[in-house]
């Protein structure tokens, strides 16, 4: 199930803290698990938030290039600042701006970011040319229950998200669910 909601244009020029959140903070170790896991010695992840998922896979791993940027230029001057001296690329732009203009890297990270996303499709296809890997995560609906989150403009259980990523030209090597007694799920996926 893919679903199309109706809700208002989102304000995202304000300073997120990803780790804020018992359940973002588990998904977040979780995928920098994944992302060292991988091998990977460059990635780029151009909704960042404020990178905590990249400063946990930082101290985790070794890797030769990091590029990271998001829309909300709090959160880009925060990761500029924590990141000083460890030789991150860090821009403040719109995703697609990001994906189109960054380097290829190994990896590439969507997380949490496509259920906000006017053309969450176009997004896919980008990051399809920017790497050979995709490390995404996206809330799932429990059956029955609507997406209560004001910023989320689209509502995906777990098949309308993988037939999403895969018309994109992604295969999926792994994916997994998180469950939580809170608002929902998350759902992550390894594809290559």
């Amino acid at each position: 199930m893919r679903l199309r909601l109706e809700r208002e244009p989102f304000d995202y020029q304000t300073l997120r803290n990803n780790l804020a959140w018992p359940e973002h903070d588990v998904r977040t170790h979780v995928m920098a698990g994944l992302v060292v896991a991988s091998g990977a010695k460059s990635i780029l992840d151009p909704a960042a938030g404020d990178g905590a998922l990249e400063f946990i896979a930082d101290e985790m791993g070794d890797f030769e290039r990091i590029v990271v940027g998001d829309i909300s230029q709090p959160n880009a001057d925060l990761m500029k600042r924590v990141s000083s001296g460890k030789g991150w690329r860090v821009t403040c732009a719109d995703i697609n701006v990001i994906l189109e203009v960054a380097p290829r890297c190994d990896i590439v990270v969507l997380s949490e970011i496509l259920e906000h996303l006017e053309d969450p499709d176009h997004t896919l296809r980008l990051a399809r040319d920017k790497a050979d890997l995709l490390i995404a995560s996206s809330p799932v609906m429990r059956p029955g229950q609507m997406d209560p989150n004001p910023e989320h403009l689209w509502q995906f259980d777990a098949d309308g998200y993988i037939e999403m990523i895969e018309a994109a030209g992604w295969r999926r090597s792994h994916s997994n669910i998180l469950n939580f007694p809170t608002m929902y799920d998350f759902q992550i996926w390894v594809c290559s």
